[in-house]
């Protein structure tokens, strides 16, 4: 039952791909209905501060943009230092690690992590996903192992692919505060492939240099581990 459902849902997913490619952009009036409703949810017409109730489209978008500078924005520097002997020998990177981290990108480094990432993802602006890398792989792979040399060599100019639609998601329903929104960004899928081949390298050395006590957001631990830990030293006093 659960296989026919699947190959149900599978086959819905596929009309409506097929009628939105077809009709899409025709100029029919469920298509204008679709298109207004789905504006008046993702539109914020107002927002409340502390000053205020900010109305007006410039209004909110610079309130918005100085929330999010002020929370993500830069820090006065710190005058303090860590002493060069704070971190013990067996939690530093040996050289061996280290030129594993380093050395140049090779051809099936890449691949492996064209094809590893997940498809039916939502794409970057400049609009090409992960399907149409995985598909037209045998065409492009040159061009894409050229920029990773080029990556390598400290020759590209990162800052044109690292480019993203930051977007603000409801928490709650009727959400009027800035607090209530949570971010996404959406970035260009080559900009991706770096952070996924230097977090491929970086995972066997980071439960090397990170210590044990950090139970969370290592590959390999569960960040409920200190949850159990301080249950049972709880009740171990308790007893």
């Amino acid at each position: 039952m659960e296989q026919i459902l699947r190959w149900d849902e599978i086959q819905w997913r596929q009309r409506a791909g097929k009628n939105w490619i077809l009709q899409g952009d025709a100029n029919t009036h469920f298509f204008h209905q679709f298109v207004n409703g789905r504006k008046r949810k993702i539109s914020i017409a107002f927002l409340d501060s502390e000053n205020g109730e900010i109305t007006g489209q410039s209004e909110i978008t610079n309130h918005i943009v100085d929330y999010y500078k002020q929370l993500f924005g830069h820090n006065e520097s710190c005058s303090f230092h860590l002493g060069k002997g704070f971190w013990p020998n067996d939690l530093k990177v040996s050289e061996e690690d280290k030129v594993e981290l380093i050395k140049p990108f090779s051809m099936e480094e890449i691949k492996a992590t064209v094809m590893d990432m997940k498809e039916n993802l939502a794409p970057g602006p400049n609009g090409y996903g992960v399907t149409f890398f995985k598909t037209c792989w045998e065409t492009i792979k040159g061009d894409l192992y050229a920029m990773f040399q080029d990556f390598w060599k400290g020759q590209l100019d990162i800052k044109r692919l690292n480019y993203g639609v930051i977007t603000l998601i409801p928490k709650i329903k009727e959400a009027n505060t800035i607090k209530q929104y949570r971010t996404t960004c959406l970035l260009n899928i080559d900009f991706k492939w770096f952070t996924k081949v230097l977090t491929d390298r970086l995972v066997p050395v980071a439960s090397k240099i990170i210590g044990s006590n950090q139970t969370g957001f290592v590959k390999g631990r569960n960040i409920l581990d200190g949850v159990m830990v301080l249950h049972e030293v709880l009740h171990e006093l308790r007893r």
